[in-house]
Order: C-alpha cells, then structure tokens, then sequence
C-alpha cells in the first residue's frame, strides 16, 4: 500500500473501471457506440437519363420540402456506390450504372459526410414512388426547379451543364 487516501472521486473511478474489465466485449462495444460522437454518412446521385435530364425528388421528411437529389444514409460497411443503388432501388424503383464519386463536403456542422455520385439511369420509367417520396422529376441540367439546395444545384451545375450545354440548342 502506498498509504495515499483515495477520495470519492478515486474510487468511484475504480469502481467504474472494474464494472468497465467485467463487462463482455459485445457490452462494451455497444456502450461506446452509444456515448460516442458518430459521424453519419450519406449519398447523394446526380443521375442522367438517356437525354441527359437529372432526376429530383421530393422527400415526405425533408426539412426544406423542396426538389433534391436522390439518396440516403449509408448502412454500416456499405460501399458508396452500392449505397446510392440501394437507396435509388428503394425509392423508385429504378437501376443506375456508371456511378463515379465526385465530391465530398461536411455537413450537419461537421457530424456528416455527403459524399456525392454521379452515374445513369439507363432506363428512366417506370418510376415506382416509396412512401418517402412526394414526387419525382426529370429535368434539365440547365432548368432545376428554383427550389433545388444551393448545394446541389452547384454540383449539378458544376458537373453537368458545361458537357450537356456543348452544342444543344434548345
């Protein structure tokens, strides 16, 4: 014994600790996943169709209610792409190929990835609507609804309108 005092403090740390060596792995683990920050990542797509005109949705619990990309949180250990199939799957019904990252940005003040793709819709219809989605769209790159995320408007401007613009004539 050294003979130091141990206070409260002290004890209920070694207290703890034990508790904390006696648990089970498998506790353990879901005790850190629970009092540790996450981050959380999601998928957004910038699909084309054969004509070159982007796919927007309206999500039922999107906070802005307004025309946005398609896509979704990742499952654990889900590839991107595989993710932004899934979700796309989910809520129209429809398959994308050719899906390339494009753009990452933090987002929800840091505690979110957005992680950007972009691919085809190699057969557009016929769309089926999940009960998250209002509606759906096919637009063109260089005419989104006004009510398109600042965000997402730039990257589909940013990727696709300077090759989809190059000789149209509309």
């Amino acid at each position: 014994m050294s003979g130091r005092k141990v206070g409260k403090e002290g004890l209920l740390r070694n207290w703890m600790r034990c508790l904390w060596n006696a648990s089970p792995v498998s506790v353990r683990r879901w005790l850190v996943a629970r009092i540790e920050p996450r981050l959380t990542v999601a998928v957004v797509g910038v699909l084309l169709d054969p004509d070159g005109r982007v796919l927007l949705l309206k999500h039922f619990w999107h906070v802005h209610g307004a025309w946005a990309l398609p896509g979704g949180f990742l499952k654990r250990g889900e590839a991107p792409e595989a993710g932004l199939a899934r979700e796309l799957m989910e809520e129209t019904g429809l398959q994308c190929s050719d899906l390339e990252l494009r753009h990452a940005r933090s987002v929800a003040g840091g505690q979110g990835l957005e992680l950007l793709l972009e691919g085809r819709v190699p057969e557009p219809q016929p769309l089926r609507l999940n009960r998250e989605i209002c509606e759906a769209c096919w637009a063109w790159p260089h005419r989104l609804p006004a009510d398109v995320p600042v965000a997402q408007r730039q990257a589909i401007e940013n990727l696709v309108v300077p090759r989809n613009l190059r000789g149209r004539v509309d």
